[in-house]
């Protein structure tokens, strides 16, 4: 059961993960139709549901049932132990023993400036006999300068393996919007990128399982009228195929 538990509440992650990308791309129908899928599975975890019909009958005054949920509720484990970072990982294809578990995340400061970042895998819009893939990124912006930023444009380097095939994408903002970040504040935003990786390569797929990175910049700017322009770095980030693809 423990087992069954955990194994819910990583598929309760990928479908979060779904749905912030959805809200992201604007695809609002969809993020929606995730948003009640997650209320649904979540429900499935004895712990959450006795939880939520706790509070309910607490707030319709049905005290008697509020009490015997209360008494449940001592005698059910809380939701398993797995920490979001180790959930994530699994997603992201990192396992505890990877020598690269860095992979597919990056973390870079420029000009006080952190930017984050997390690839996923995407398995619902994928086809790996077809040898296409769409892997997904949540990115982190935060202003840890003494002064207030804008950004204004993005550029980017992906990388399809082999190595040597490269496109570069630019483009004015961040999905449709150019954020001010006041001192402290993180901007958040979640992404996706298609790939169309060779036969041949997946055929001998290395042990890290990349299939493909992304690097890149922002561009900001700053001052009272924005008259100052700065670059921050994005460092490389991979999307790595999770163990249990198969190709």
């Amino acid at each position: 059961e423990e087992e069954e538990r955990v194994a819910l509440w990583e598929e309760i992650e990928r479908v979060e993960l779904r749905m912030k990308l959805a809200a992201e791309s604007e695809q609002f129908k969809e993020a929606a139709e995730l948003r009640d899928t997650i209320k649904t599975m979540r429900r499935q975890d004895p712990f959450v549901k006795a939880e939520e019909d706790l509070a309910a009958a607490v707030e319709e005054e049905r005290y008697e049932d509020a009490q015997r949920l209360q008494e449940a509720l001592k005698s059910i484990a809380p939701p398993p132990g797995v920490k979001r970072e180790e959930r994530l990982n699994s997603l992201a294809g990192i396992t505890p023993s990877d020598s690269a578990a860095k992979l597919p995340t990056s973390d870079a400061t420029t000009n006080g400036v952190r930017v984050e970042v997390r690839s996923f895998y995407i398995p619902e819009q994928s086809s790996p006999p077809d040898g296409r893939f769409l892997f997904g990124y949540n990115i982190s912006i935060t202003n840890n300068g003494d002064a207030p930023c804008q950004v204004v444009s993005r550029h980017w380097l992906i990388k399809t393996e082999p190595s040597e095939r490269i496109e570069e994408v630019s483009g004015t903002g961040i999905v449709g919007r150019q954020p001010v970040l006041e001192k402290g504040e993180t901007f958040q935003y979640a992404s996706a990128c298609p790939l169309s990786v060779p036969r041949s390569y997946l055929d001998e797929l290395p042990p890290t399982r990349v299939v493909g990175s992304m690097e890149g910049s922002y561009s900001l700017v700053s001052g009272a009228v924005g008259q100052d322009r700065f670059r921050v770095v994005v460092d490389e980030f991979c999307f790595v195929l999770p163990d249990d693809v198969e190709l």
